[in-house]
Order: structure tokens, then C-alpha cells, then sequence
């Protein structure tokens, strides 16, 4: 099995549409739940740049959300290629569309499963 090395980022917005205060995070591993406890419940929109596409889940990795902390409980994922409904670049402008506008606790990178094989860490930057 080939290791790739990647850095990529996922940006997190207090509003819809990219706008409001903005909480941005570089990760650098799949498969780790990154609890979000300085924006917990804040998200409204969302995208990301660099993340790993291929995986095992149809062929692709996803991007999970989750409404409780530790990676568990209700969640939406989305493939990290961002074509979604037949559009490229269709990131979640607004997440009441999943009726997860301001619930976000936690996500995950989906290479290989959904589980949080690399570990659980709680990601806060002030």
C-alpha cells in the first residue's frame, strides 16, 4: 500500500455564503475526528481545498459533519471533490439546506471508512 502525503484546509463560516467570522483549519490526516470547540455549534457554510479525493467510499473520500462531538451521532458527509448534484464546486454554501445550520460539533476526513482510526483531537485556535 502507497502512502501519499497531503495538506489541505476546510474553512468553516459563522454565516451562509462564505461570509461572517471565519474559522479555518489545516489538517493533514484522514480518518480523525477534529472536534471544533472554540466554533461548536457557530457553522453555517463550508469548503475545503487539498483534501485527498480518491478513497474507498465510492471511489471517493468524504467530508463528514457532525452534530455531536467525537465524530458521532446525526451527520452529513460530502465527497471532498465538491461535485455535488452534477455541479463542481458545490460546496455547502448554506447548511439549513441539511439542517445542520449551527450544529456542527466535530468532522472527519472519510478515506478509507467511517471510522475515526488516527484518533480524536479538539481543534481550537485562541
Amino acid at each position: 500500500m502507497t502512502v501519499t502525503a497531503w495538506y489541505g484546509s476546510v474553512y468553516f463560516y459563522q454565516d451562509i455564503d462564505f461570509r461572517g467570522d471565519l474559522y479555518p483549519l489545516d489538517i493533514s490526516e484522514t480518518q480523525k475526528c477534529f472536534n471544533m470547540q472554540c466554533f461548536d455549534d457557530k457553522v453555517s457554510s463550508a469548503k475545503w481545498v487539498g483534501l485527498p479525493r480518491a478513497g474507498q467510499i465510492h471511489g471517493k473520500s468524504h467530508i463528514a459533519f457532525y452534530t455531536s462531538k467525537d465524530c458521532v451521532g446525526p451527520h452529513i458527509h460530502l465527497p471532498t471533490d465538491a461535485f455535488i448534484n452534477g455541479k463542481r464546486d458545490n460546496f455547502p454554501t448554506n447548511l439549513r439546506k441539511y439542517a445542520m445550520n449551527d450544529k456542527l460539533s466535530s468532522f472527519m476526513i472519510w478515506e478509507t471508512s467511517e471510522k475515526a482510526t488516527n484518533g480524536i483531537t479538539t481543534t481550537c485556535k485562541w
